[in-house]
């Protein structure tokens, strides 16, 4: 019975990341340019960021790999968390994707999968 609960919750967890504000970390996996990024859709603004449809950092260095993410209750709380991070040297934003992604692999795909959400086709 515990199991099933902690597999639900877990399961709960994960559905709601596409309904919450996210802050999130794209790299390049090739030349390591990382950037910081907040949204209210984080499947549909890493979809445009995969797309090259967000102009600056991101576009004109290619930074498309989703290494990491975390879900907020509100936007003002990933808002403060993006300004923090932002500010954050490199070690900072790395020892936070090594917690959870400790080899740097695009989350984009998996995320999609767990909503349930056709992932983009790049090509």
């Amino acid at each position: 019975m515990e199991n099933e609960h902690q597999i639900t919750a877990a399961s709960t967890l994960k559905a709601d990341t596409a309904q919450k504000p996210c802050v999130y970390l794209l790299v390049n996996l090739d030349n390591g340019a990382i950037y910081t990024g907040i949204t209210p859709t984080l499947i549909e603004q890493v979809r445009k960021h995969k797309n090259h449809m967000v102009e600056g950092f991101s576009k004109r260095f290619d930074i498309t790999a989703l290494v990491w993410y975390e879900p907020h209750e509100t936007i003002e709380s990933a808002c403060q968390r993006a300004k923090s991070l932002k500010n954050s040297p490199f070690n900072i934003k790395q020892a936070l994707v090594e917690q959870k992604n400790p080899k740097w692999q695009d989350l984009y795909s998996d995320l999609c999968a767990e909503q349930q959400e056709p992932a983009l086709q790049t090509g």
